[in-house]
């Protein structure tokens, strides 16, 4: 069942501009890993055909995003395996998060 939903989620991001060979191509790619990988090592996989039949990723907004409000995060998944995150932290908490940030990444551009 779980692998059924990661191989139906990596066929509904697949572009509308992908042909019906690549298309094909990407399933059973991914029905064939199915047999022999657990759920987590198939969503990697399923983000790696993604990545490979549309490499720059969706058309980007023209419209301005909303900023989230102040004192927000908002995090999300990319396509590349990285993890995304914008927002704004109320000032009393900049010094805690940077510790944070800084003990997880110390390149990390602060």
């Amino acid at each position: 069942m779980v692998h059924e939903r990661r191989l139906t989620e990596t066929m509904n991001a697949i572009p509308a501009g992908v042909s019906a060979d690549d298309r094909e191509a990407a399933e059973a790619e991914l029905a064939r890993h199915a047999r022999s990988f657990n759920s987590i090592a198939l969503h990697r996989i399923g983000q790696h055909i993604l990545a490979h039949l549309d490499p720059d990723g969706p058309e980007p907004r023209n419209e301005p995003q909303p900023a989230p409000a102040a004192g927000a995060l908002r995090f999300w998944d990319r396509r590349d395996g990285r993890l995304g995150l914008e927002g704004y932290l109320e000032g009393e908490h900049r010094a805690a998060f940077r510790s944070l940030i800084e003990q997880l990444a110390p390149d990390a551009r602060l």
